[in-house]
């Protein structure tokens, strides 16, 4: 199943992608003004 999610900064996405790393493959990131969606696949 895929997913979205969307983050203000950089750090917090460095942390989401560590933190969900084990867990979801992170297909895109998409810079959407100041924000980052990102796109990821939920195993």
């Amino acid at each position: 199943m895929w997913g979205w999610l969307c983050f203000s900064t950089d750090r917090v996405l460095e942390k989401l992608s560590l933190s969900l790393e084990p867990h979801k493959v992170v297909r895109s990131i998409v810079k959407c003004g100041s924000h980052h969606k990102v796109q990821f696949l939920r195993l």
